[in-house]
């Protein structure tokens, strides 16, 4: 009978369950089978023990269910109240608004001090980490004067002016150029002296200062222009290229002299010195030289573009600083710009001439073995400013392609690449009557995969947008977006300017002495012009983007053709 009382005692549960285990339950008319043989034994409670085996009977059901009915309703309650809040806060999460990306005000604060002194005719400037504070340094060339001005960089994107070293009395320098020379990890400084006829070396100690001029002599020629690089190319006429000629991991100097019909070779002695000149013939006025292997057999060549001959010069190496006499390949009409790379993705290098003459840029193709294999012909329509370019895939078949915004006929031309060495006849769109398109950018401006363009048109003072169709056509229906009155827009550029993923368009505006940005809405289409204003009498005409201030915003610079300065513009916000 202890074990019966037990079960109608709740705080004996777990005892009524080892009680109830030791039971031989096959069925319930056994357990009361077993409660009435009890009963026998104590006739004179036989009433109040059979209410208690009814009790008992009760309880051992709801151990056998396991939980007592009021802790059943409790946990069932509580489930309920568990559920419910859960189904709420899934509610407010999904119909909640979604946090924004932080965006910027576009808060554009313009350097406080420009570093140009204007009175010293700066015709250049090169740039590097002079002082090893992982912050960009700069270095102006002042050819009234004859001295190169040395510049500091702040964290904040301005400049301050720390050193000046003289090129020579009436040296005239015209260009500089920035590498480690010497090999000792330390940028150094050269510079294009065209009245003295040298080449000037400014060797970095990688505190900020540098060692006086050393003079490297040109000959009779004038030297207007240099490019240092490990691998060289060109930009600009009567040129130099610096790379490794002899294969002893020394950077070497090629120059292109005007007036002469030859080039001139330095072999560097990895000290920062220079061995006795060696001359090659070329053409007449050469004006653009390049570095490369174009016959693949793992030495440097040399091209040349000669404008007064028409016709390129190749110089094959032999890997020791020597090289073959020149095989010449003609050209357009007045070859003036050069540049070489891998255009149709077959690991050899090809050739691009802009020739000046007659409006046209031909290509060549490298091939193994035969120098250049094959040449394609572009033609491009006259204009007293050259064509801006824009180059990517535009119809997704993996192909380089061409876009050329033609300023004088005011048309944008597309040229597609077939990958085998040729392109397309041109696909001409227009930009309007008289808009003289000065400057293309292409990006994706609606988020749907496919490559839109953004044209500036200098005379009608707007840009316009042209809808890519991923095949390589664009929407004839341009959107068209104003610079503002007697502006004459000359460049643009794309960033992200606010920090929200959708492209942003800035334009400098020539005549009116401001810049634009027109914030991008991701579905193709812009806000109007934010308007801001530089220097009266500036004359702005190029744009870059780029974020100076290492913060992670996009600022800008902008070339000032009037002024002859640069401006550059850093994000506060």
């Amino acid at each position: 009978m202890d074990q019966i009382e037990m079960l109608t005692t709740d705080r004996h549960i777990t005892s009524v369950e080892r009680g109830v285990a030791d039971f031989p339950m096959h069925n319930n008319s056994e357990l009361f089978s077993n409660a009435q043989s009890t009963s026998d034994s104590y006739d004179e409670t036989k009433d109040k023990d059979q209410l208690s085996i009814s009790n008992t009977s009760l309880e051992l059901k709801r151990s056998i269910f396991g939980i007592p009915r009021g802790i059943l309703l409790i946990f069932l309650s509580s489930t309920s109240i568990c559920i419910m809040m859960a189904i709420g806060i899934i509610i407010v999460c999904l119909n909640a608004p979604k946090p924004k990306v932080s965006t910027c005000g576009l808060n554009f604060v313009r350097t406080g001090t420009n570093p140009i002194e204007y009175n010293y005719g700066p015709v250049s400037v090169a740039i590097g980490d002079f002082n090893l504070d992982t912050w960009i340094d700069m270095v102006i060339v002042n050819s009234i004067v004859s001295r190169i001005g040395v510049h500091f960089g702040n964290s904040n994107g301005t400049f301050v002016k720390e050193y000046e070293y003289s090129t020579g009395i009436n040296s005239h320098p015209i260009m500089a150029a920035v590498d480690n020379l010497n090999n000792d990890s330390y940028l150094d400084i050269a510079v294009a002296n065209y009245n003295s006829h040298t080449i000037g070396i400014f060797y970095g100690f990688g505190n900020g200062s540098f060692q006086d001029q050393i003079e490297i002599s040109t000959g009779i020629s004038r030297p207007l222009s240099l490019h240092l690089a490990t691998f060289s190319v060109d930009t600009n006429p009567f040129t130099l290229a610096v790379g490794h000629l002899d294969d002893d991991g020394r950077l070497d100097i090629v120059a292109g002299t005007i007036g002469h019909r030859t080039v001139t070779i330095r072999l560097g002695n990895g000290d920062g010195s220079f061995r006795k000149k060696i001359i090659y013939s070329v053409g007449s006025l050469p004006e653009s030289v390049v570095i490369g292997d174009y016959n693949n057999d793992g030495y440097s060549d040399i091209v040349v573009a000669n404008v007064g001959s028409n016709y390129l010069s190749v110089l094959l190496g032999y890997g020791d600083g020597r090289f073959a006499p020149q095989i010449t390949h003609q050209t357009g009409s007045g070859p003036r710009f050069i540049v070489s790379s891998d255009l149709n993705g077959d690991a050899k290098l090809d050739i691009i001439v802009a020739n000046g003459g007659d409006n046209t840029a031909t290509v060549w193709f490298g091939c193994s073995n035969l120098i250049f294999g094959k040449q394609t012909t572009l033609s491009i329509d006259y204009s007293s400013k050259s064509p801006s370019f824009t180059i990517n895939d535009f119809n997704h078949d993996n192909y380089t392609d061409i876009i050329a915004a033609n300023p004088y006929n005011s048309t944008i031309s597309v040229f597609f690449g077939y990958g085998n060495f040729s392109f397309t006849n041109r696909t001409v769109y227009s930009t309007g009557p008289a808009s003289s398109p000065y400057s293309i950018a292409s990006g994706d401006f609606n988020h749907d995969n496919h490559l839109d363009l953004a044209v500036a048109d200098f005379l009608s003072d707007t840009i316009e947008i042209f809808s890519g169709n991923g095949n390589g056509s664009f929407s004839p229906n341009q959107t068209t977006y104003s610079t503002g009155s007697s502006s004459s827009p000359s460049s643009l550029a794309l960033d992200y300017f606010n920090n929200d993923t959708n492209l942003d368009i800035i334009v400098v505006n020539y005549n009116n002495n401001r810049f634009g940005v027109f914030l991008g809405r991701g579905d193709g289409t812009f806000d109007n012009m934010l308007s801001y204003s530089m220097p009266y009498g500036s004359n702005p005409f190029a744009v870059v983007t780029g974020d100076f201030s290492k913060d992670g915003k996009v600022d800008f610079a902008v070339a000032n053709q009037a002024s002859d300065s640069l401006s550059i513009y850093v994000q506060t916000c």
